[in-house]
């Protein structure tokens, strides 16, 4: 039995093992020849498509061509370039299109039986390459910070998706002011 890839630079075979290389298509075809008591199998063609995955790290994901930044423009951690309120390491974090304004990727507070609950969709990659917390107190002074783990620890609840993981934070009662925020750093 053999095995070889159409487009190599995408997926290479190497005896019975294949090696994805970078995104893309490619066809693996298995073959098996005759001899001299057996006809040669018809090869079985199968196409392979390897879509790219998350950036693992901030530089990494300011450097994809798809997020628009311009290297020494409003490529840094700190910049808006699309004025939405969320700086580019805050749009890595969310998961979100640091040249495309939008809420969307805004965390929620909500009023629970016994305080509140911060939460919002965590970037998979951003967990082992940021430093996330949340912050809340009750006035803009003085601040509780409860770090964000990797998986779920005390008052946080991660529950593990596809590209995202669901992060909730349980903040008990601020009394009659409460202020929340998520600090993101590297």
């Amino acid at each position: 039995m053999s095995y070889a890839s159409s487009d190599p630079t995408v997926a290479s075979v190497s005896g019975n093992t294949v090696t994805i290389l970078k995104a893309g298509v490619t066809t693996l075809t298995a073959s098996q020849p005759g001899d001299a008591n057996h006809t040669a199998a018809t090869p079985v063609a199968q196409t392979l498509t390897v879509k790219p995955g998350a950036p693992a790290t901030f530089e990494a994901w300011v450097a994809e061509p798809a997020q628009g930044l311009t290297t020494g423009m409003n490529d840094g951690p700190l910049d808006d370039p699309d004025h939405d309120g969320f700086s580019n390491l805050l749009e890595f974090a969310l998961g979100g299109a640091p040249m495309v304004s939008s809420q969307a990727i805004r965390p929620v507070l909500t009023h629970t039986a016994g305080g509140w609950a911060f939460e919002y969709e965590r970037n998979s990659p951003s967990k082992s390459s940021t430093t996330q917390v949340v912050e809340y107190g009750s006035d803009l002074t003085g601040w509780t910070v409860l770090p964000v783990p990797a998986a779920t620890a005390g008052g946080v609840t991660i529950t593990p998706g596809g590209l995202t993981d669901h992060v909730r934070v349980a903040i008990p009662n601020p009394g009659a002011n409460g202020f929340v925020r998520l600090k993101v750093s590297r």
